[in-house]
């Protein structure tokens, strides 16, 4: 009913223009039709009473002709007749199994929404289920779902529901007006979740949820309507027997096609995880503009449902990965593997804000449990995970120990899985009930597990000087998991780098360039690495650099040598002597991109690459020659980080910065690059610290304070830019003697 309570005029004048063919009423019905056409149908049925009749009767039937039923279409009242004690203005809309007409309620003088029933006319029993799933409704109150006010049976024997008629419009129609950001599209399909979750805690299920299917009004608030398909859980769908192969062309659907669930599709009984598909079918929609299942006929796309046939988001889809893996699951063909309930869909869909509050709470909780551990001990036998916690327990294991194996440990794979073994220890953690103690237990082992996998990646690579960087990242993720100090001083990131990775990692919200160099470090953790596999990587649509993958491809060769021959070149010798590199100094603006030497995460076996003194197990002493070779390292990443600046790729510049920094506390240029970083977000005064941590380092540097005196402006400290600019163009700067120019006129000084 995609207009249905949209509060339209109670006299619409109908536009120019002829009926629409049957054929399109059908499609439209089985929700086939493409955008276009479903914007001109829904037009064409909020005026047009013949076409509204015909739509319901092919909504409910799918057939474009009638044909022999216990129902038949709703009949359609015209204005200033009566539905019981209300007077009918017009009709607003018209849904699956029925019309709703706008009408005026003269007893408690206000305009109401009555939905007219397909007539049951021969089945007195379902007439009746009708009415008392209307009464459920209607002593539901929440703010998510269309207030039910009244319902009954007119003189005729046609079955009415009153309900609230909202000033608005639905979501589908709010969703074509104008792109949506997917923060947008979250919220207002927050609200329908808890709608929706509403009904299934009076034991209904909707059965025909859709972006039509909910209204939008005026101050932003979502209400789920037309329970005209409402069931009790579980209650069998009653499809045609025909519908289990395809011989019938025209079945009878309980629902719209394109949003039903495979359990409908096969004619099962239902629970209000067939909601929850729908859900996930318009949501999927809503983010990425295309539905997840092909097919243009009935016929394909219940194959495609029922198959499972997911398709992955668009590779251009802004979408975080956290929420398209919550869409994901609810798209699960087998629905034990969905959401247990909507309450965990609203809490999969709030997983940012959830993860922003989580480092408040858990500096206040340390202070909590450091007061509670001073004044009471209490020992006990913790409870024990149910049947159904146990069962989740282990899958959720079993999806961390497949991710890495699968190379994908903090970083996602979105055409392969939108999970990582990251994603599903913290998912192990987030376990609430009986079954807490145990899952907090499974997911320490697993961190300990993947951390030493991952370290163990880390020392595989470390020795060779042209891999090098692809080790550090392997300890970085490594730390995710678990903390160790080797690690940590090998990874090469500043704290600040730290977490924003954790941050980001659990959020799953990486660049393409961090995800194309995550496929590169998944090559090279296979168990025989092959160099030829890079070239798959390079046809990608977002290869990682030139660079990356020729250090790759070395990376790989090194692997294939014999043993002896690779202990000869990786020994500490050979190292440092590779090393070698000039003193870092201001990064070339004309410095190709693909001088970036950034990757990311990956798994498999370890090969330790450097020999260390079997009594001891610390790492081969260090020196000049390894001092050198760090600032070497901290050159490289100042040029990646400059080359993402200027693909406007600011997460991935700051994390090449941040790194540079963690190689060497003197990279004035990556603290430069961060003030750029930061000016371009808006923030200025972190971007004031930055460069001012720069000039530290490299006192009265002309651009530097260039940089500095525009922040200055920006910030309104005038007289300290003007202070600034002057200092810059006594260094024969004339960027600033033009910018102090300027902002002298502008001040009148």
């Amino acid at each position: 009913m995609s207009r249905a309570l949209a509060g339209v005029d109670a006299h619409p004048q109908p536009p120019s223009g002829e009926c629409p063919p049957e054929d399109a009423l059908v499609r439209f019905a089985e929700g086939l039709a493409a955008p276009s056409e479903r914007a001109a149908l829904e037009e064409h049925l909020g005026w047009c009473h013949a076409c509204a009749i015909a739509f319901a009767h092919a909504a409910h039937t799918g057939a474009s002709e009638p044909h022999a039923s216990d129902t038949t279409a709703p009949a359609v009242r015209r204005p200033g007749d009566r539905l019981g004690r209300y007077t009918v203005l017009g009709i607003v809309g018209s849904g699956g199994l029925g019309v709703v007409h706008a009408t005026y309620d003269p007893q408690l003088d206000r305009r109401v929404a009555v939905k007219l029933v397909k007539d049951f006319a021969h089945d007195e029993g379902a007439r009746q289920r009708l009415l008392d799933e209307a009464r459920v409704l209607a002593k539901l109150s929440h703010p998510n779902v269309v207030q039910v006010y009244d319902a009954g049976i007119d003189h005729d024997g046609a079955v009415f529901v009153v309900m609230e008629l909202v000033e608005g419009q639905t979501v589908a129609e709010w969703l074509r007006a104008e792109p949506r950001a997917w923060p947008a599209v979250r919220d207002v399909f927050l609200q329908a979740a808890a709608g929706l979750g509403a009904v299934h805690a009076v034991g209904l299920v909707h059965r025909d949820f859709k972006p039509s299917n909910a209204i939008l009004d005026a101050r932003g608030r979502v209400r789920v309507l037309d329970f005209g398909l409402a069931r009790p859980v579980a209650a069998p769908t009653q499809e045609d027997p025909a519908l289990a192969g395809d011989r019938a062309p025209h079945t009878r659907l309980a629902g719209t096609p394109a949003y039903m669930a495979p359990e409908q599709f096969r004619g099962e009984p239902i629970d209000h995880r067939a909601d929850q598909f729908a859900f996930g079918v318009a949501l999927y929609e809503a983010l990425h503009g295309r539905r997840p299942f092909e097919g243009s006929e009935l016929a394909a796309l219940r194959q495609a449902v029922l198959a499972g046939a997911r398709r992955p988001p668009p590779a251009d889809s802004r979408a975080p990965a956290w929420l398209s893996a919550a869409v994901w699951r609810m798209l699960e063909p087998d629905r034990e593997r969905r959401f247990a309930s909507f309450d965990e869909v609203v809490r999969a869909l709030e997983h940012d804000r959830r993860s922003r509050a989580r480092g408040w709470w858990m500096g206040l909780g340390g202070i909590v449990a450091g007061l509670a551990l001073a004044t009471v001990v209490r020992v006990a036998y913790p409870p024990q995970p149910t049947d159904e916690e146990r069962a989740l327990i282990v899958e959720l294991i079993a999806s961390a120990r497949s991710e890495a194996e699968a190379r994908r440990f903090v970083y996602p794979e979105p055409e392969a899985s939108p999970f990582t073994a990251f994603s599903r220890v913290r998912a192990l953690e987030a376990l609430e009930g009986p079954g807490r103690a145990a899952a907090l237990a499974e997911a320490a082992a697993l961190r300990s597990e993947l951390a030493t996998e991952l370290r163990r990646l880390g020392e595989r690579y470390w020795g060779d000087p042209g891999a090098r960087g692809f080790a550090m990242d392997y300890y970085a993720m490594s730390l995710l998991f678990e903390p160790d100090e080797r690690a940590a001083e090998r990874a090469g990131l500043s704290a600040t780098a730290l977490q924003d990775l954790e941050r980001r990692a659990a959020m799953l919200d990486f660049s393409g360039a961090e995800l194309a160099n995550a496929r590169v470090l998944g090559a090279l953790a296979a168990e025989e690495v092959d160099p030829t596999a890079f070239d798959a990587i390079e046809r990608s649509p977002t290869p990682p650099s030139s660079m990356t993958l020729e250090r790759a491809r070395g990376a790989a060769r090194a692997r294939a040598r014999p043993a002896a021959a690779r202990t000869h070149a990786s020994s500490p010798a050979t190292a440092v002597a590779a090393a070698r590199a000039p003193e870092p100094g201001p990064p070339d603006p004309s410095a190709s991109a693909t001088a970036a030497a950034a990757a990311a995460p990956s798994v498999a076996a370890p090969t330790p690459a450097v020999t260390l003194d079997p009594r001891s197990d610390r790492d081969p002493p260090t020196g000049p020659s390894d001092a050198a070779h760090r600032r070497a390292l901290a050159t490289k990443e100042i040029a990646a980080g400059r080359a993402s600046y200027r693909a406007l790729e600011l997460d991935a510049a700051a994390t090449h910065y941040h790194r540079a920094i963690g190689l060497d506390r003197q990279a004035h240029a990556a603290s430069f690059g961060l003030a750029e970083v930061e000016f371009q977000r808006g923030h200025l005064s972190q971007a004031i610290t930055h460069v001012q941590r720069a000039l530290e380092l490299s006192p009265g540097r002309a651009s530097y304070l260039v940089l500095l005196g525009e922040l200055y402006e920006r910030a309104s400290r005038y007289d300290e830019a003007l202070a600034t600019f002057e200092a810059a163009a006594t260094k024969g700067s004339a960027a600033a003697t033009k910018e102090l120019e300027r902002l002298r006129a502008k001040l009148g000084r």
